[in-house]
């Protein structure tokens, strides 16, 4: 597959603006409930990890310029200076991750249906990382679990079968 096939390039540019327009949809909350998870598997399991890692990078990098990409409208600067950078952070690291072990594993539809609910973890470990860094607190790991990762598991736990549904129907439609 050519990464800088003009298809490739749409899809991931197409990645980058989803990716935004599923931060903007914020419901608020400690660290807010955002459509960015589904997004994101949603890119993954339709185009794959190359994509979704390129669409992601492109998503960082438009921050890093100063465009407004990020869950309540704020560039990479802000996103930083904000209690939900580990969470970025960890999309990418999720990313990085899905590319090579979907190389790895030749891309297995087991394991593509087994990776997001085990990488999504990563995703919670970057961002607890970066709220207790954010908000240094006396009441310890715990309460930062419960703050950071416990509301967050149903929802993300949906919007994971939610995307790994509707991917097959994307594929299909894009054919």
């Amino acid at each position: 597959m050519k990464l800088f096939s003009a298809k490739n390039m749409a899809y991931i540019s197409l990645g980058a603006v989803l990716l935004s327009v599923g931060a903007w949809v914020t419901i608020p909350f400690a660290v807010p409930f955002t459509l960015q998870t589904l997004v994101l598997f949603l890119i993954l399991h339709t185009f794959g990890g190359k994509i979704g890692l390129f669409s992601m990078l492109l998503y960082i990098l438009l921050g890093a310029v100063g465009v407004p990409v990020f869950s309540g409208f704020n560039n990479l600067y802000a996103m930083l200076a904000g209690p939900t950078a580990g969470y970025v952070l960890g999309f990418l690291l999720l990313c990085t991750a899905y590319f090579a072990l979907e190389r790895f594993l030749n891309r297995n539809r087991v394991v593509g249906y087994i990776l997001p609910f085990l990488l999504i973890w990563g995703v919670y470990a970057c961002g607890m990382g970066w709220y207790l860094i954010y908000f240094p607190s006396t009441q310890g790991a715990y309460a930062c679990f419960s703050v950071c990762v416990l509301p967050y598991i149903v929802p993300d736990i949906l919007k994971i079968l939610l995307a790994l549904i509707l991917s097959p129907r994307i594929k299909k439609a894009l054919r």
